[in-house]
């Protein structure tokens, strides 16, 4: 899931003709092994888009899993699938191996494994770390400029309000205007460490490449947002600007309390303008209710945005962040989780 400016040009269709058609060309042109990486969720495609793939009679089909230990590779309506962890990027490496006959080509055997990365087993190589260096020494350069001073460590969360999520959001707000700023949880990938900042650090917070974006969206559009956060399947939204109360009793067992806006109830009636990331602003992570959004302007990148808010406040020394009761939790016998 992207920004659309990230995929301009592109068509995403369902595999059908095209994939078909593309690997017989592949095989006219001499192409022995055709290998089909997806995207796809083992246990969640669609009988129609399997068949597709089945009608298309590519060897072997890589999809995702999200189990914890690898599924075996199976082969299923004469195609090999072998499935990658849809988790542990970087983390763990998944391996397929095939052993091949030629002239007419014919898998004889396939097995998979995924095993941990550790770099400490594995010798670097010194042309390809060389190659590296020199390619990424200026991208280095630019990733140790500090911005910034902080007096604690502040760590991120998914499911309160968190002082990282208060300084984002309040970094929208201040920059450009408006009655709110939201930001999603999951878009908030680490923490604040102690002692300086850099733009590298800034960049493992918000790796992703977001704009800031204005619009006017009603009450009513605000109170369905604040109640899809209250189930927490996508995490709450971190505020600036306003604050909301709500129930979470479990997975579909939940309710939103109350929502203030600038420290008054909010009207459903009325228009507000909200501040938030690119990736919302299109319906990002199910909150779909942005894309009633009017009057819809474009801003600085959002790591531009944090980036100077945070050199302003680092004017009077080291920052201090805590936060503000923007999101509060109530449990059944009236107690608060902030």
């Amino acid at each position: 899931v992207t920004a659309k400016g990230n995929v301009s040009g592109l068509d995403f269709v369902y595999p059908g003709i095209e994939l078909k058609n593309r690997i017989i060309n592949l095989r006219k042109a001499g192409v022995n092994l055709v290998v089909l990486l997806t995207l796809y969720d083992k246990n969640k495609i669609s009988n129609n888009e399997w068949t597709a793939i089945v009608n298309a009679k590519p060897d072997v089909c890589v999809m995702q899993d999200f189990h914890i230990d690898a599924p075996v590779v199976e082969k299923k309506d004469g195609i090999i699938i072998k499935t990658i962890s849809g988790y542990n990027q970087t983390k763990e490496i998944d391996i397929l191996n095939l052993e091949i006959k030629r002239n007419p080509m014919k898998i004889l055997a396939y097995s998979g494994k995924r095993i941990p990365i550790n770099n400490n087993k594995f010798k670097q190589d010194p042309v390809v770390k060389a190659s590296i260096d020199e390619s990424s020494r200026s991208i280095e350069i630019s990733r140790q400029k500090v911005i910034g001073y902080f007096a604690k460590d502040y760590q991120k969360s998914y499911i309160k309000e968190c002082p990282v999520g208060d300084l984002i959001t309040d970094a929208m707000l201040n920059s450009f205007g408006g009655d709110i700023a939201i930001q999603n949880s999951g878009g908030i990938q680490s923490g604040i460490k102690k002692g300086r900042m850099t733009l590298g650090d800034l960049f493992a917070i918000l790796p992703f490449d977001n704009q800031v974006v204005k619009m006017n969206l009603s009450g009513q559009y605000i109170l369905e947002l604040f109640t899809a956060a209250a189930s927490l399947k996508r995490g709450v939204l971190q505020v600036s600007g306003c604050s909301y109360r709500f129930k979470n009793r479990g997975d579909d067992d939940y309710e939103l309390e109350d929502v203030f806006i600038n420290k008054k109830p909010l009207i459903a009636t009325m228009s507000y303008s909200v501040v938030t990331n690119s990736f919302l602003a299109e319906g990002g992570d199910d909150f779909i209710s942005f894309r009633h959004g009017r009057n819809i302007r474009f801003g600085r990148q959002q790591r531009d945005t944090v980036q100077a808010y945070i050199e302003k406040l680092n004017a009077s020394g080291p920052i201090t962040l805590n936060t503000h009761n923007r999101i509060i939790r109530d449990s059944e016998n009236g107690d608060q989780k902030k």
